[in-house]
């Protein structure tokens, strides 16, 4: 099926899917697959009518700037919802960050750190299992082994911040909308 990921008003991403995914509340996913003219990325959705319509131009330079905040914010989503490599274990996994429905915050992050005290604590039970992104279960027989888990969880986690962060401070700097426009994920 084809669906549009709706944020803010907007349709951010049109993908392809076999089954609707869950994001935060304030992102709604509606199917389009019947939908013509096929709405594009950037098409406004009316949530009142349950219509889609090409964008109307950015007229402004703050406009624009909130545009791509958006964006960006959208884009650092999705980016961190792909998951991280970690080879703690001795094997190169890939493991998942879901959202966390209350807070926005990765729910597999407060897992992980409940974790981190209980081995720091040294009141761990081993082998601890972990989730990996396909499904299966990845186990960690040592200290060491989580904490590295740990620590490449953490490594990704703030790489991607810190890209946001470094993008979202040169949409504030831009002073025209083509400088804001040539930013990009």
């Amino acid at each position: 099926m084809k669906l549009a990921q709706i944020y803010k008003g907007r349709a951010w991403w049109v993908f392809d899917a076999d089954a609707v995914p869950m994001f935060a509340p304030d992102i709604v996913i509606k199917d389009i697959t019947n939908l013509s003219p096929q709405p594009q990325e950037g098409w406004d959705y009316d949530s009142s009518t349950d219509t889609f319509s090409p964008p109307n131009p950015i007229q402004t330079l703050a406009q624009a700037q909130e545009a791509k905040r958006d964006e960006l914010n959208l884009a650092f989503t999705q980016g961190f919802l792909k998951g991280f490599v970690s080879a703690a274990n001795g094997s190169q996994i890939k493991y998942g960050c879901s959202p966390d429905p209350v807070n926005g915050l990765p729910s597999d992050q407060q897992n992980m750190s409940d974790e981190l005290n209980s081995v720091n604590a040294g009141i761990a039970v081993y082998p601890i299992q972990w989730a990996a992104l396909d499904g299966s279960s990845v186990s960690f027989t040592t200290a060491d082994q989580f904490k590295q888990l740990c620590q490449d969880f953490y490594s990704y986690k703030w790489a991607q911040i810190t890209n946001l962060r470094t993008r979202i401070a040169a949409v504030q700097a831009a002073t025209t909308i083509e400088a804001v426009s040539a930013i990009t994920w």
